[in-house]
């Protein structure tokens, strides 16, 4: 269910984006990427999915990244 909603979806409209030329793409993600840790997570800080959601999301800000456009 995560895998369709948050994946699929995701990818599917991001490249429409693209297909589209549209200008600026937001994805949007979450904080469970991050190793848990009791001090806030930075965008440099090791990465380590800890939900199954998290694990998707990360997916497709990598797939995403790949996208042209």
């Amino acid at each position: 269910m995560y895998k369709l909603w948050s994946l699929a979806l995701s990818l599917a409209v991001g490249r429409e984006a693209a297909k589209r030329k549209v200008k600026a793409f937001v994805e949007l993600s979450t904080g469970m990427v991050y190793k848990p840790d009791s001090a806030p997570s930075k965008e440099q800080d090791k990465l380590k999915p800890w939900s199954k959601i998290a694990v998707y999301k990360l997916q497709a800000e990598e797939e995403l990244a790949k996208i042209e456009g």
